[in-house]
């Protein structure tokens, strides 16, 4: 399949700027069904940085975190960069976390569109998005809890003293996951989030920053979020573990302006 020039070329871009691809590398690019035309473009922008670039076709997974199969997964194990062209994340699955372990590098593409390849991908300040970041590392990591409010009624208190911050700035090294981040998958980039050690036990303690995305917890296994999709990704992510635990995200619009859009994944 020819690859679309104008796709190749922010592909391009993007590999050369955020992965760490050396002339000698070998690279497998891992796509479905709903993303292969797609990964064409990023398998012909690999094939112009490294020394082999190999492309697998699975069947696509019924949800994010459905581990590969075991093909994929093997190969996964051989490469030195894994670009996941995929239409649901591999993200967390033994098969990648496998393969970190192992060196590779993982440029995660969840959901890639050629229309955010055209929209959003080169107009990105990965340099400035990077400034942000570090800044935003600093001041979570020196504080010792949060309080966050909203007038739509968030009022959650947490500790997060001596938790470290993620960082989700696009990029990626050996043994880690990153990738490009668009506008328009989401509308604000996120930065960096940290899990809080413990949040004070309120039954309307979680919030967003309107009432479209309002989430309560109550004190058991059970929790309401306005958009149906939302709510069954909670469940479905949150499993026995997830219950009793948080996740604090600050983000950034297009100026590099940070603001505080939503809490998710709360029971108390």
């Amino acid at each position: 399949m020819a690859a679309d020039v104008d796709l190749v070329r922010v592909a391009h871009r993007c590999l050369r700027d955020l992965a760490e691809i050396d002339p000698e590398h070998h690279v497998l690019v891992v796509t479905d069904d709903e993303t292969n035309e797609v990964a064409a473009a990023w398998a012909a922008a690999a094939a112009a940085l490294a020394a082999e670039v190999v492309t697998l076709r699975m069947d696509g997974r019924r949800r994010h975190g459905e581990e590969p199969p075991p093909i994929v997964a093997s190969a996964m194990l051989a490469a030195d960069v894994i670009v996941q062209a995929v239409a649901r994340a591999l993200t967390h699955t033994d098969a990648s976390r496998a393969a970190m372990a192992a060196g590779a590098q993982i440029f995660v593409l969840r959901g890639i569109t050629a229309e955010m390849m055209r929209s959003d991908l080169m107009r990105v300040d990965y340099a400035a998005l990077r400034r942000v970041t570090a800044a935003l590392a600093a001041l979570l990591e020196s504080g010792a809890g949060l309080h966050l409010t909203s007038p739509a009624g968030t009022d959650l208190r947490c500790s997060v003293a001596g938790r470290t911050a993620f960082a989700l700035a696009g990029g990626t090294g050996p043994g880690r996951f990153g990738g490009a981040r668009s506008r328009r998958a989401r509308r604000q980039r996120q930065l960096r989030w940290v899990r809080p050690l413990r949040a004070a036990p309120r039954r309307h303690g979680v919030g967003a920053d309107d009432d479209r995305r309002r989430a309560d917890a109550g004190l058991g296994r059970r929790a309401r979020v306005g958009r149906r999709r939302r709510a069954r990704d909670v469940m479905t992510y949150g499993s026995a573990r997830g219950y009793g635990s948080a996740e604090e995200r600050i983000m950034a619009n297009a100026s590099m302006r940070s603001t505080l859009r939503e809490i998710v994944v709360v029971f108390e």
